[in-house]
């Protein structure tokens, strides 16, 4: 028994060794496939760790379809890393869809091949949205992201995708990471023009600009013209979501039973008949630091309809307008908060909102519980508890622009009583953790400091040339 305990013990050790080998051989690390050409082919040899559409010994032909496949098959915890190199021309899909979309036709699809393990982590890398672009040419969706899946794309534009249902762009049951990238002009029947998060999927988001994405049905199933999120998890920061449309619900973002986040990023001239900016059918909404303005509903909330629980920190909604038919059937130019339902205000800024049938002031409807001070350009329209400042927005506040930092913002400008009376203890994010910038980046107050009401901080030390001068 002694001796047969120590070879057993013999073996563990060696097994360990042997692996240890492994990982500093590289064996099991990351690979990287660099795709040499814009063309659409399938990978010859799926799994050999060789990306070429065709036989040696010819030189390797490796598209980013190619370059996919393998990465399916690149073993965990190393995975693969996709180089895309700028191009004149963009990585342009050209493989219509069969019934089977598979690997081999259709759209890029990221997956658990039959056999193989779950693959390590994908990372497709371009050399920037204004120089590397993936075209899915209007035949499919550009990717879809299978469920057990982890996958990063940074620096690319995402364009043409056309999904007959859900996903115009992406479609994602995994765990995406986007950031500095574009995602523009994909179309979805139904669900998520630019993305559709799955149930069980996280996308995260990071300097990346949605734009012109859309859904085309109207009725009451669809929307979200630049996301639509199943439960599961949606973080957006420090992105634009402009020109977008959502069909029935939700321009930019529309979430059923999903929890968004939206921080320092900007929701910007999207259009659906309800929501025009944001669309919650049931889940939770947190926004902070953020600006949503010009935005437009035929029907009610032009910046945001609320139907779950939304919680809004220092942050602008501004210039939404909600029944833009003028049919009179719209409410809730800014917020339209459903009958029960909770929708919290921290130290935020509501002015320039209307409805178009009348040209009415209308920057709520609804119940609403406001904590800290909050700005109004007029109250009447909705019912709440908490502190409020009424102003005037032609002289409080700028238009929505460029005011440094990566997304667009209105400024307040001066001598607005928004500046410095934020309630000092409500400066914080949805975790209770004071906010030591605006949205641009520009420096808050320490904290126990009153900062500024909305996303926007005043601060003569950092102020945007394109601000009017003091008078």
């Amino acid at each position: 028994m002694f001796l047969l305990a120590w070879v057993r013990r013999i073996r563990v050790i060696g097994f360990s060794i042997v692996a240890s080998l492994l990982l500093a051989t590289g064996a099991w690390a990351q690979v990287t496939f660099t795709v040499n050409t814009t063309d659409d082919g399938v990978d010859i040899n799926p799994g050999d760790g060789i990306c070429s559409t065709v036989p040696p010994p010819a030189p390797h032909v490796c598209t980013l379809r190619a370059a996919i496949m393998e990465a399916n098959r690149a073993p965990a915890p190393g995975g693969a890393k996709i180089i895309l190199h700028a191009s004149a021309l963009p990585y342009t899909l050209q493989i219509f869809p069969t019934i089977a979309d598979g690997e081999a036709d259709g759209d890029l699809n990221l997956i658990v091949p039959a056999g193989y393990n779950t693959p390590g982590p994908t990372t497709i890398t371009g050399d920037g949205a204004a120089s590397t672009t993936i075209d899915a040419n209007k035949i499919d969706r550009i990717f879809r992201i299978d469920t057990g899946r982890s996958v990063s794309i940074s620096g690319v534009a995402l364009i043409n995708g056309n999904a007959a249902n859900q996903g115009g762009g992406i479609y994602n049951a995994g765990s995406l990471h986007l950031t500095h990238s574009l995602i523009m002009h994909n179309v979805a029947f139904r669900f998520g023009g630019g993305i559709y998060a799955d149930s069980g999927g996280t996308v995260d988001v990071d300097f990346s600009v949605f734009s012109a994405n859309s859904t085309t049905v109207v009725g009451d199933n669809g929307g979200g013209g630049g996301i639509y999120a199943v439960d599961g998890a949606v973080n957006v920061a420090l992105s634009t979501l402009d020109g977008n449309s959502g069909g029935e619900g939700g321009g930019a973002i529309s979430s059923y039973s999903a929890t968004v986040k939206l921080d320092r990023s900007t929701v910007s001239r999207n259009i659906a008949f309800n929501g025009g900016g944001l669309m919650l059918q049931s889940g939770f909404l947190f926004v902070t630091n953020s600006t949503i303005s010009e935005n437009k509903a035929s029907g009610d909330g032009g910046g945001v309809y609320n139907y779950g629980v939304a919680r809004v920190y220092n942050s602008t909604i501004a210039y939404n307008q909600a029944d833009t038919d003028a049919d009179g059937q719209g409410d809730g130019g800014g917020i339209w908060n459903g009958t029960d339902k909770t929708f919290e205000v921290h130290n935020s800024l509501l002015a320039g909102n209307r409805l178009v049938f009348d040209n009415s002031n209308s920057d709520c409807y609804g119940f609403l519980v406001l904590y800290g001070v909050t700005g109004f350009e007029g109250g009447e329209q909705c019912s709440g508890v908490g502190s409020v400042i009424f102003i005037d927005s032609a002289t409080d506040l700028g238009t929505l622009k460029n005011n440094g930092g990566p997304t667009e913002t209105i400024a307040l400008l001066p001598p607005s009583t928004l500046i410095g009376n934020g309630a000092a203890e409500e400066c914080n994010d949805a975790d209770a953790h004071h906010l030591t910038s605006d949205q641009r980046g520009n420096p808050r107050p320490p904290i126990l400091r009153a900062c500024d009401i909305g996303a926007f901080e005043y601060n003569e030390l950092f102020r945007s040339s394109f601000d009017p001068p003091l008078p």
